[in-house]
């Protein structure tokens, strides 16, 4: 897209990864304000493009790629984060899936250990 200085962009936006739903809208951000000073025409292609990219990820990979490594739903994955993140902000954000995983374990055990004791009863 001819956006100057793309590899100190690229630096900001994989460091702005490891920070839920804050992070990535800083990278793009970053990469928006140096379009900007080429041409408000590309500015406006770079916004769009991370618009799009941003959308896709939040709302469909990672719901998905958290399914398979934690074993938690997608819905109960954008319910945690919705939930931690409007609860403790970003420190909410970041502990909202591991949170969600270990709830799930321990509903799971509770569901296990009364259907052993109704089968015990029977």
């Amino acid at each position: 897209m001819s956006v100057p200085y793309f590899y100190v962009i690229a630096l900001v936006a994989a460091l702005g990864e490891t920070i839920p739903i804050v992070g990535p809208v800083i990278g793009g951000v970053t990469a928006v304000a140096v379009a900007l000073t080429v041409s408000p025409k590309l500015a406006l292609t770079v916004g769009a493009y991370f618009l799009v990219l941003h959308q896709l990820e939040a709302n469909v990979l990672v719901p998905k790629i958290m399914e398979k490594r934690v074993g938690v739903s997608p819905v109960a994955v954008m319910t945690a984060l919705l939930i931690g993140g409007a609860l403790w902000g970003i420190l909410g954000a970041i502990l909202a899936i591991p949170t969600a995983a270990i709830l799930s374990v321990i509903i799971e055990e509770i569901a296990v250990d009364q259907d052993v004791r109704l089968q015990r009863v029977k």
